[in-house]
């Protein structure tokens, strides 16, 4: 619970200083594990130069003197996960946007995120808070959350569907 809380202030901090949409980019830039695993190598094993390397990638210098002092008791920055999906869904709360998340089986090309983008804000022409994600699980596919509604368009979930059609 500790933890929880002193990434909520780290959070609660990087938001007074930076504009919104800032905010919102650094949320979802720390959604993903890769970078959460590649801040947690910065700070573990490039002490001296952490907080320099840190203020590089344009993160705050007291988020980052921060982010160094907690990855004393959370090395691999593990709590930060749900902290970061809790902060996501305030930001959709609190009006800033949508919460919206694309799971894929693979990375998105380019043109096929803007399809799904230019879909999206067709349909939902609010504000959106986007965060995509990469789950191999799902072997093709993915699977779209807008606020609480959920679309899936897996492959397991196309088979499961066609297997039924079949059966009845």
């Amino acid at each position: 619970m500790e933890r929880s809380s002193s990434w909520s202030k780290v959070l609660a901090l990087h938001a007074s200083q930076v504009p919104t949409t800032d905010y919102l980019a650094t949320l979802l830039a720390l959604r993903p594990a890769s970078v959460r695993l590649s801040l947690a190598r910065i700070v573990q094993h490039e002490r001296q130069d952490a907080l320099q390397q840190l203020e590089s990638l344009g993160i705050p210098s007291p988020v980052a003197g921060v982010l160094i002092a907690l990855s004393a008791s959370d090395p691999s920055f593990a709590s930060l996960s749900p902290i970061l999906d809790a902060a996501i869904d305030d930001a959709a709360r609190s009006k800033l946007g949508t919460a919206v998340r694309i799971e894929t089986a693979e990375p998105l090309t380019s043109s096929t995120k803007a399809a799904i983008l230019g879909s999206l804000h067709s349909r939902f022409p609010e504000p959106m808070v986007i965060d995509t994600s990469v789950n191999p699980l799902l072997l093709g596919g993915g699977r779209v959350q807008v606020g609480s509604a959920r679309i899936d368009l897996s492959t397991k979930t196309q088979l499961t569907r066609l297997r039924q059609v079949v059966q009845s």
